[in-house]
C-alpha cells in the first residue's frame, strides 16, 4: 500500500507497537511513504526485555534464501525519526536521513536497520542513540550511501556491522 504524505506516531504511556506489515503474521508486505516519517513511543517499555517493548517495526516474511521480488518491507522518501523505541527494525529504503535517538530508555535496545535477511538501504545520513542498557545495535544487509554515527551511552553494549555495503 502507499500512504501519500508524512506519518506521524505519538505513543502515551504504556506498552506500544507500531509496525509496518501484519503484526504476529509471517506474510510479504510493502508500505510505501511518500513524505517523511516520525514516531515517537514516549514513556514506557522499561520492563523490556522481560515484558513488552515500545517497538518501531517492518514485520513479515523474510525472503527465501535466493530469493529476490517482493518481501516484506517499509520505503520512505524523506527522513525517518524514532524516538523512545526499545525495539526498531527496518528493512526497504529511507531517501532521507535517519535518526533514532532513545537515550530516554533505560532498558535494553535493539536497534537493527536490513533485519531478518530483508535489505536495507539509506540515501542520507543515520545517527543512532541508545540509553544506558546492555542495547543491541546491527547493520545487517545494509547500503548506507552516507555517515552512520552510533552512541550507544552507558550499558554493555553490541554493535555489529554484518554484509553491510558502505555504499
Amino acid at each position: 500500500g502507499t500512504i501519500d504524505g508524512n506519518v506521524r506516531v505519538r505513543g502515551g504511556a504504556g506498552n506500544q507497537f507500531f509496525v509496518f506489515g501484519e503484526f504476529g503474521k509471517a506474510v510479504a508486505h510493502v508500505v510505501n511513504v511518500t513524505g517523511w516519517l516520525s514516531a515517537d513511543m514516549g514513556p514506557g517499555g522499561e520492563s523490556f526485555p522481560n515484558g513488552a517493548p515500545d517497538a518501531v517495526a517492518s514485520v513479515g516474511r523474510p525472503p527465501a534464501a535466493g530469493a529476490s521480488g517482493d518481501i516484506a518491507r517499509v520505503n520512505v522518501r524523506g527522513n525517518v525519526v524514532v524516538r523512545n523505541a526499545n525495539v526498531f527494525t527496518i528493512a526497504g529504503s529511507v531517501g532521507g536521513n535517519l535518526m533514532m535517538d532513545s537515550r530516554a530508555k533505560s532498558s535494553f535496545q535493539q536497534v537493527v536497520l536490513g533485519n531478518f535477511g530483508r535489505p536495507f538501504t539509506l540515501n542520507g545520513n543515520a545517527v543512532i542513540r541508545t540509553g544506558g542498557g546492555n542495547d543491541s545495535i546491527a547493520v545487517e544487509n545494509a547500503t548506507l550511501r552516507k555517515n552512520l554515527s552510533i552512541d550507544s551511552g552507558a550499558g554493555n553494549d553490541t554493535i555489529e556491522l554484518a554484509n553491510s555495503d558502505p555504499g
